[in-house]
């Protein structure tokens, strides 16, 4: 839609986010609708991120349009790019003799002062070691990779995924009453029969189809089948798919087309492919659902197809010549166009068998082919800006000490409880909860009159997308938060410490350090919003070390008839104390604005010093780029410099020596 497209281009957004972006189709000659309305908004969007598990890894064009919508300054001409690409065989094999750790020989370090000039010869002679070869490393795939700007892993970097395990099931018709797709139903049903503890996933080309399977499974067997198709509504498709997540729910899950894409069933093991799509890039969306992050088992691929068929035709070219089944398929948009008009006539030609060897043959020559393209040049080079194994897994263990925390579950059934929220429990991590008594609606913004059901299992929340995902950042977590640290309640009280190690009267004070500043600069990456403490006495004294947290957090209820008893005298005394302990809080936040500052400046001032870099060594980076950068520094430095501390609660505390 024209119109649409238009308006879309003029909204003022912060970040465009497209996934599946290979469908975004372009040529030097013509671009499609939906390639030319992203490039739209991209120009005017400061964040573009571009999503996709099949990318066109071999169409150089394809590859070309996308990096041209992230970057158009450094990738503004086609024939520059190929060019520039025939040469990124020898850059890689320079890198990958740099992190080897292996002597470079004459020819290495000839190229290596070529790509980025004597200093670096002379930097490996002064210090031949790994952090001067990783440093020599990034700054070669900096200059000559896409890493600024793309990102892609592989399995066989990541590893830890599951085998694929194919079943070919050639069928001979038993009747000629009996049509192809009569077979493979009697065939499905004896599959069900027979292994009746197991889960699958059928995918089938049409919505047609998949309705006519799942009827007559219903007249074989009375196994339970759920279907997934384009003429249900969203509501109905996440109900269906909830039913096959279900441990005791739908056995098989009938899909038509549209279950190849954007849902995740990994919790199955099985998976039907009922006919095969002409495309190798459909053929692996498909295999893709239960394939994926997140498989704990091995997957068993049945492919049922009958004798002398265009079925076993595409299931032997698949198997045969691209192993497509039990293996990831790279470069699948060039197979397709070298191999797809051949196919085709090939389907339908009633002596196909004789002439598909040859074509088998000529398959696998050119998927050695593409396989060898692969594993050079600018592939490798993204790899190694890709993935950090180490810090990966790094990462992998934060979040899931995050995941296994009970702390946010504990703490949200409390806060349901205080603002009114009624709490129904689903099983020991989920549950539902309706607004039944909710007196303060802000809390909870977006809570349906009926109710939402959530987990803090990211594991089951994967496995059921009826269930939402609750964590500290989730929205309605924040908002009940922010309104429950915005209410007086709770932010002034009087306690007691027993058996005290002296008599005090102690003021304890909790700030908060805040700095504002426009959402765009994150400078939250830097000082985060934050308590600050400070604790004296009635003599104005620091005694944080005395009456340590462990101490104040057994204390009881003060006794109220000293606090009556006292008011006149507590009158005088109560200011000076606010005062020593805010201007102790104030001495600790100004240490917190330096480190945020210091760390600020070191990241982003490396930053800064790499552009120029690149830019000294002939890499396109924009003057405007450098300046934005620098832009950035200097009002990040302005608003941690004033960040503001602001007192959130205090508590005065009655110590008594103990007997």
């Amino acid at each position: 839609n024209p119109e649409r497209a238009m308006q879309a281009a003029e909204g003022n957004w912060d970040m465009l986010i497209v996934d599946e972006a290979h469908h975004l189709e372009w040529s030097p000659e013509e671009a499609s609708p939906a390639y030319e309305a992203v490039a739209a908004i991209a120009v005017e969007t400061p964040g573009l991120l571009l999503l996709t598990a099949t990318p066109e890894q071999l169409g150089r064009d394809g590859h070309f349009a996308r990096l041209r919508l992230l970057d158009p300054d450094r990738f503004s001409d086609l024939d520059e790019f190929i060019a520039e690409s025939d040469h990124y065989q020898e850059v890689s094999q320079l890198a990958d003799n740099l992190r080897s750790g292996e002597e470079l020989k004459k020819g290495a370090i000839a190229l290596l002062k070529k790509m980025l000039g004597k200093e670096a010869v002379q930097k490996l002679n002064d210090d031949d070691g790994p952090d001067v070869r990783s440093e020599l490393t990034s700054s070669l795939v900096d200059l000559y990779g896409t890493g600024r700007v793309m990102f892609r892993n592989r399995r066989q970097v990541l590893e830890g995924f599951p085998e694929r395990q194919l079943h070919l099931w050639p069928l001979e018709s038993k009747s000629e009453e009996l049509d192809e797709t009569a077979q493979k139903i009697l065939w499905l049903s004896t599959l069900l029969s027979d292994n009746p503890e197991e889960k699958y996933l059928l995918i089938c080309h049409s919505r047609e189809m998949a309705e006519k399977i799942e009827e007559a499974l219903r007249e074989h067997i009375s196994a339970m089948a759920a279907v997934f198709h384009e003429g249900l509504t969203l509501l109905q498709r996440d109900r269906n798919a909830a039913w096959f997540a279900e441990e005791d729910g739908a056995r098989l899950l009938v899909c038509s087309e549209i279950g190849s894409e954007g849902r995740n069933f990994q919790f199955a093991h099985h998976l039907v492919l009922f006919d095969l799509p002409d495309d190798p890039a459909l053929l692996e969306q498909r295999i893709g659902r239960l394939d994926r992050i997140g498989q704990e088992a091995d997957i068993h691929i049945h492919v049922p197809y009958v004798s002398g068929s265009a079925g076993e035709m595409f299931s032997r070219w698949y198997h045969e010549a691209l192993g497509a089944f039990e293996h990831t398929l790279h470069g699948s948009s060039a197979i397709q166009r070298e191999f797809q008009a051949e196919l085709k006539v090939l389907e339908s030609d009633q002596d196909w068998k004789s002439k598909l060897d040859d074509l088998l043959e000529r398959g696998r020559n050119f998927k050695t082919k593409v396989d060898r393209e692969l594993e050079v040049g600018r592939d490798h080079l993204l790899e190694i800006s890709s993935f950090d194994k180490s810090r990966g897994e790094e990462m992998q263990e934060e979040i899931k000490d995050l995941d296994d925390d009970r702390g946010l579950q504990r703490f949200m059934l409390r806060l349901f409880d205080h603002f009114g929220v009624t709490v129904e429990d689903l099983d020991e991590r989920s549950y539902t909860i309706t607004p039944e008594h909710l007196f303060s609606p802000e809390a909870f913004p977006g809570l349906p009159d009926e109710g939402i059901s959530l987990t803090f299992d990211r594991d089951v929340a994967l496995a059921r997308e009826d269930l939402v995902l609750f964590t500290w950042d989730h929205p309605m977590v924040a908002s009940a938060i922010d309104v429950l640290l915005a209410s007086e309640r709770g932010n002034a009280s009087f306690a007691r410490i027993e058996a005290a190690p002296e008599q005090a009267l102690l003021l304890d004070i909790v700030c908060v350090l805040e700095c504002m500043a426009p959402e765009k600069l994150h400078v939250d990456r830097f000082l985060p919003s934050q308590p600050v403490r400070a604790l004296v006495d009635h003599e104005l004294r620091d005694r944080s070390k005395v009456f340590v947290p462990e101490m104040i957090r057994r204390s009881k209820a003060g006794p109220s008839e000293w606090l009556q008893k006292k008011s006149r005298a507590l009158k005088g005394t109560l200011p000076k104390m606010i005062e020593a302990a805010q201007a102790l809080a104030e001495e600790s936040a100004a240490e917190v604005r330096g480190e945020a500052v210091a760390e600020m400046e070191k990241q982003l001032d490396a930053e800064i010093e790499r552009l120029k870099q690149l830019r000294e060594m002939g890499h396109p980076v924009r003057e405007s780029e450098i300046a934005m950068a620098t832009e950035e520094r200097d009002a990040l430095k302005k608003h941690l410099e004033g960040a503001v501390l602001r007192m959130d609660s205090v508590r005065m505390i009655l110590a008594t020596p103990g007997s």
